[in-house]
This record gives structure tokens, sequence and C-alpha cells, in this order.
């Protein structure tokens, strides 16, 4: 077993306040369709958490830290995280950081 060195993978969860879910959807899916356009991107997935529908779950994967820095300095990035303010608990997403297994 070995981990994955450069590749970065996230798992970020935003938790939409009552009465922004659709919107959350409908901005988050046209911040996917850009990024998954950007150089260094492997994936961009947005999910919606089964039990919980108003949560939505991001994978993103990207083939270097610098590609993910990359992508939270564009301006459709930023003006996403800005547009998130007010809509979803506590302004921001949580973020995870996770390191794939790869067998060798």
């Amino acid at each position: 077993m070995n981990i994955e060195k450069e590749r970065v993978t996230v798992l970020a969860r935003l938790y939409a306040l009552p009465g922004y879910e659709k919107v959350l959807i409908e901005v988050a899916e046209i911040l996917a369709e850009k990024t998954r356009k950007e150089v260094g991107c492997e994936m961009f997935v947005i999910n919606v958490q089964k039990d919980e529908p108003k949560n939505l779950v991001f994978y993103e994967v990207f083939n270097t830290d610098q590609d993910r820095i990359n992508h939270l300095s564009r301006d459709y990035t930023i003006k996403f995280l800005e547009f998130v303010k007010g809509k979803v608990k506590g302004d921001a997403s949580e973020v995870t950081f996770l390191s794939e297994i790869i067998s060798e």
C-alpha cells in the first residue's frame, strides 16, 4: 500500500440554510462546469446527501496542491464562496483533505 503524495482530494460540505437549497445547487452547477475545464482538475462532482438533501457534498480531485490553490484564486470560485455567505451554515464549507491509497 502506498499513499499518493501529489494528487489532492478534497471533500467539501455546504449545509444550506432553509430556502436556499435550490439556488445553491444552481450556482454550484455553474462553478462545477467551469472548474472541470481547469488545467489540473481531474474531478469535480457535486452531490446532495441522500438523507439530508439540503447538504451539498463536493468531491474534488486536483493533480497538485498548486492546482487546488489556483482553483481557489479563480474569479468564479471567489464569487461562489462570497455568494454562499448567509445561505449556508457557518457562511462557509466544511473541508476535509483526503489521501488516496494506491495499491502496488
